[in-house]
């Protein structure tokens, strides 16, 4: 059984967003577990499963958003949202990571600082999705004049390829 391109990028979307909002949900459970039941190993090791979960989530919905790429072509707002996000995550995850490191370096470490700073390579690490994600819908996807807007990016011809040249 095949699935059209649009199709399979509609499932790799749900499939992602499912495993995002799973891996959300289980890092809210996290911090309900450390501070609200005192119990700071279940909290802090459920944490880094759900960094995990985020993770694969998120290369499963940009996945899915290339494949829509190639089926439908891209706008350019979507292009900005990808690079917006990269640039935001890069933001936030770039400091913890530092902080941590830092501290490894000194000897000092703690382990509210380890989770910060494994929440900052994660965030690094799903900034760095996104943005590949942005170039690669940018380079993949169908390029309409209509879409591509202002990019100045060159149109593609978007007629059908002909599989069978003979009758």
């Amino acid at each position: 059984m095949t699935f059209s391109a649009y199709k399979e990028s509609k499932f790799w979307q749900a499939f992602g967003a499912a495993f995002l909002i799973a891996g959300m949900l289980m890092m809210a459970l996290a911090f309900y577990y450390r501070s609200v039941a005192g119990t700071p190993l279940a909290g802090r090791e459920s944490a880094y499963a759900s960094c995990f979960v985020m993770m694969f989530g998120a290369v499963c919905f940009f996945f899915g958003r290339i494949l829509n790429a190639v089926a439908n072509g891209f706008y350019p707002f979507e292009l900005q949202i990808c690079r917006v996000l990269g640039v935001v995550a890069y933001a936030f995850g770039l400091p913890l990571a530092y902080l941590s490191v830092t501290q490894v370096a000194n000897r000092t470490v703690m382990i509210g600082n380890l989770t910060a700073g494994m929440g900052g390579a994660t965030l690094i690490m799903l900034g760095t999705i996104v943005l590949i994600a942005q170039r690669a819908i940018l380079y993949v996807g169908k390029r309409d004049p209509e879409m591509s807007g202002e990019l100045g990016l060159p149109a593609d011809d978007i007629t059908p390829e002909v599989l069978d040249s003979e009758p």
